[in-house]
């Protein structure tokens, strides 16, 4: 049997195993979960999510696995559609549920698909409390380090799936005093605290909801949601801050799936970047200008398109939201977006973006640095606010409870400055004309685009740089630093690149670690799609079996020196990597 290793058990690895066990082949499929819980992923996880936090993703989007989110909800009792926080008339295609809801339907998922990958012929083992602390490329094999109860062991298989998610990383900045929105708090504390949340994104929503539960109720009052604190002498209150001090959209009604583009389309952009004429990030905005122009020449005529170039849309475009305070514009524009919905009126020119944004992102690796740059200053910031709207009842309950005198939008500007007590942990932000001190502070910017030195497998992150010494000649002792800052490099199917170690059988869809060269790769349709790209790629692997019959394929245990990595190579591999490498190249 065919064995291959799945780290993470959220919805990448879900969707991995959906897409595997699709073969004709036998496979042996072991999925590592470093939680005691299977089949959640940190951002649907009851143990970390209020009940009151909503996905950013409607019913009808989320692509099925048994069955859709739809049915599942369906089949469920009255009692335990009340355990989900969801009444039955509730239930609709195009609804927002909350998050810990899509978690129990992933969970749920997984124990059906572990069922049907058995009537298959498959074998699969889920296995909790399994932290893996390393990858490694061995001559024949691919081997799996794991810690589990205080032990360690080595496990061997022919393929290895990173499908690890979002991810708590060492790496030091200006923030890493604070709290992250994922981290385990105790809610006794936010009920009578001044909450400062670093970030205006669904994230940092989330996290103002979410310590909002704690400390009081939303309820419909004459139809209009309104928020009661549990205490009213109580001084609780939430700021969410960014350098804009803009909140997100709601999301706007559009046709789903999407209609195929015209113009920008894929082929277009993909000619422009595979051409030596130069000037691509403005020749794929010449593209993205005839879009929306025909999309809707009111709009484009309205921002002067016309004589905008990709470094000054961004500005135009998020200027009229800067006139308006923040939560003024959300109650507009939630108030619109509601009517639309109700009207099933697309705004054009937001869906035209919304649908360009792939196309962007799928061109980003091919620009070069400079254009990169110009990109994710400026039409990126774009894309990001466009896709990224939110549930129309999150901005409700903002509304409810800016209107209780408990939520402030805070914009930071550039000039700002943070400094935190030792002694009373409290936090000082000093803004623009603002000063302000908070209890409790919060980072929640949302899950950062990871390097290959936050990369949380030490002889696999080695590996990697010794295929890049060996795929490039040029490569030097000082290009180290940059190749550690840099994203994953991968094929289109998301297979890490041969070289000195065969590592295309290792995938990475871990999305974090993809963002840099991938920028919009983000949300449970992207983990179904890298997951399908991977299924696909390792199926045209195994029709060549030839290729797999003298590696002796068992489903075995690896039994190596633990000390040392002359496990992981051969002798040849070994003496080329000791020729300096080590010391160079292993980060601190």
């Amino acid at each position: 049997m065919v064995t291959i290793g799945i780290v993470g058990t959220g919805p990448s690895g879900i969707y991995s195993l959906m897409h595997l066990i699709e073969s004709d082949k036998p496979l042996a499929i072991t999925l590592f979960e470093q939680n005691r819980r299977a089949g959640f992923g940190t951002p649907y996880d009851p143990e970390t999510n209020d009940p009151a936090m909503l996905a950013n993703i409607a019913s009808i989007e989320l692509p099925p696995i048994t069955e859709t989110l739809v049915d599942w909800l369906r089949d469920r009792s009255d009692a335990e559609l009340s355990d989900l926080h969801i009444a039955r008339d509730e239930i609709d295609d195009r609804a927002f549920y909350p998050r810990v809801l899509i978690g129990a339907y992933y969970h749920d998922q997984l124990r059906k698909l572990a069922k049907r990958a058995k009537a298959k012929g498959h074998d699969v083992e889920i296995l909790t409390n399994h932290h893996v602390v390393d990858v490694i490329m061995h001559e024949h094999d691919v081997v799996i380090q794991i810690e589990t109860n205080g032990m360690s062991r080595l496990q061997a298989f022919d393929y290895a799936v990173i499908a690890s998610g979002h991810q708590e990383c060492d790496v030091e900045d200006e923030y890493e005093q604070l709290d992250h929105a994922y981290a385990k708090r105790e809610a006794e504390a936010w009920r009578d605290a001044r909450i400062g949340v670093l970030g205006t994104s669904l994230s940092a929503i989330d996290v103002a909801i979410g310590t909002a539960a704690e400390a009081g109720r939303f309820e419909r009052r004459d139809g209009k949601l309104a928020y009661v604190p549990n205490n009213a002498d109580a001084q609780f209150s939430v700021t969410l801050m960014s350098r804009r001090g803009l909140l997100p959209e709601a999301d706007f009604y559009c046709p789903i799936p999407y209609e195929p583009l015209a113009h920008c389309t894929p082929e277009q952009v993909e000619a422009i970047c595979t051409d030596d004429q130069g000037e691509r990030l403005n020749r794929m905005f010449a593209l993205f200008k005839a879009k929306l122009t025909l999309a809707d020449p009111g709009y484009a005529d309205g921002i002067g398109l016309q004589f905008l170039t990709p470094d000054n849309f961004a500005e135009v475009y998020f200027a009229a939201r800067q006139r308006v305070p923040a939560l003024d514009w959300a109650e507009a524009n939630l108030a619109e977006a509601k009517a639309n919905a109700r009207a099933r009126k697309t705004i054009a020119w937001r869906y035209a973006i919304l649908r360009m944004h792939e196309v962007f992102g799928n061109a980003v690796k091919l620009l070069d640095e400079r254009d990169q740059m110009r990109f994710s200053k400026g039409l990126k910031q774009v894309f990001i606010d466009n896709y990224a709207a939110v549930p129309p009842l999150s901005i409700e309950r903002l509304l409810a409870l800016r209107d209780a005198g408990r939520l402030r939008i805070l914009r930071l500007g550039n000039a700002y400055s943070m400094e935190t007590d030792d002694e009373t942990g409290a936090t000082n932000v000093r803004a623009e004309a603002n000063e302000m001190r908070f209890d409790i502070m919060i980072d929640a910017r949302g899950q950062p685009a990871l390097t290959l030195q936050e990369l949380p497998f030490p002889t696999l992150r080695l590996q990697i740089i010794a295929n890049e010494q060996a795929n490039d000649p040029a490569f030097i002792a000082h290009d180290t630093s940059q190749l550690l800052e840099s994203g994953l490099d991968v094929n289109d199917s998301f297979a890490l690149n041969d070289g000195l170690f065969n590592l295309s059988r290792v995938y990475c869809l871990s999305i974090p670690h993809l963002l840099k060269m991938h920028p919009f790769i983000q949300g449970l349709t992207s983990c179904n799609e890298l997951a399908a790209a991977m299924a696909n790629s390792l199926a045209e692997d195994l029709a060549g079996s030839h290729r797999l019959a003298h590696r002796g394929i068992t489903n075995r245990v690896a039994h190596f020196d633990e000390t040392s990595l002359v496990y992981c190579m051969s002798k040849r591999q070994w003496s080329t990597v000791c020729e300096g490498m080590v010391a160079r190249f292993t980060p601190d």
